[in-house]
């Protein structure tokens, strides 16, 4: 019998999301598992009070974009995983934008979680301090209010490995 059945992971839509290491770390523990997995990103509708900012384009017209195009995103990654896994492993990925209209996005993230019926929720973290921290802004401490509020187990997976370079220079010593 397995542990988790069901595992949820949050994901920023920066980059090639079959690359998060959170996603791939998600990926072999629901192969371990057989578990089914799904992809979430959050779209922080709190932003729509920027509109000012946004002035060449419509707010509602922006935020249907921002769904829209986070919703294709994940079904790619959802589709080439099952596609992946059809020969190899007995997984099945979903996707879904969550919508975050308050701005609190690890709240968002454990709500859908737990609707889901989530085992366990595999998020990333950039692991950023001081001045970096400071400069992305609210999106850098999801993983740590996540760790807050969260009433499920939660794996929080470093963005990426230590530097092989570091560890092989320990070594010679």
């Amino acid at each position: 019998m397995s542990i988790y059945q069901r595992i949820i992971v949050p994901v920023d839509l920066d980059g090639d999301l079959l690359t998060k290491t959170n996603l791939c770390t998600a990926i072999a523990l629901a192969q371990d598992q057989k578990a089914t997995l799904k992809i979430i990103t959050v779209v922080d509708e709190a932003i729509m009070g920027l509109n000012g900012e946004f002035g060449w384009t419509d707010p509602a017209t922006l935020d249907a974009n921002m769904r829209d195009d986070a919703q294709r995103q994940l079904d790619s990654a959802a589709r080439k995983i099952n596609d992946q896994n059809i020969n190899d492993h007995n997984i099945m990925a979903e996707a879904e934008v969550i919508e975050a209209p308050d701005g609190h996005i690890a709240r968002h993230i454990e709500a859908a979680a737990l609707a889901w019926r989530a085992d366990l929720i595999v998020i990333g973290t950039r692991g950023l301090h001081g001045l970096a921290r400071w400069t992305y802004g609210l999106s850098s401490h999801t993983s740590e209010d996540l760790l807050r509020v969260a009433r499920l187990p939660l794996l929080v997976v470093p963005d990426s490995a230590p530097d092989s370079k570091a560890k092989d220079a320990s070594d010679d010593r």
